[in-house]
């Protein structure tokens, strides 16, 4: 099972959701907390330029190149925007959270790291659940 975190794009010279931003910052707490995980950070679009253009099928694209697989994985959108994108692609399963970037004091931090680390395990052991399930 991979833990997929999906922002919006990269900023110029930086790797999806980098570390040294606040997004990325934010991220690398809630990853600490998903131990035993594989969690890969990500972004829907490569730049600014490519999610002004909104090309059709960008979200089935992303899936192809992340080799995400619906049986087995979670997708954590970052953002209203992310998140309508792949529910009108017709992604349902996700874990939906507020864009980390809107989060600003350390206490308001630490809640959203709890919360968000909460509804992520709650989706892992609904996913886990499915799979033991489907194997009886």
């Amino acid at each position: 099972m991979k833990v997929f975190f999906v922002g919006i794009h990269n900023k110029p010279d930086m790797v999806p959701l980098d570390s040294c931003s606040r997004s990325g910052k934010l991220v690398d707490k809630i990853i600490r907390q998903l131990r035993g995980h594989e969690c890969i950070k990500t972004n829907l679009y490569m730049d600014a330029n490519a999610m002004l253009r909104r090309a059709e099928g960008s979200v089935k694209r992303w899936a192809e190149e992340n080799g995400y697989d619906a049986q087995a994985d979670i997708i954590v959108t970052l953002g209203g925007f992310i998140r309508k994108e792949f529910r009108m692609a017709g992604y349902r399963e996700i874990v939906s959270l507020i864009h980390p970037a809107s989060v600003w004091s350390n206490n308001e931090k630490l809640g959203y790291v709890m919360r968000a680390t909460d509804k992520i395990n709650e989706a892992i052991n609904q996913k886990n659940n499915q799979s033991n399930n489907h194997g009886k």
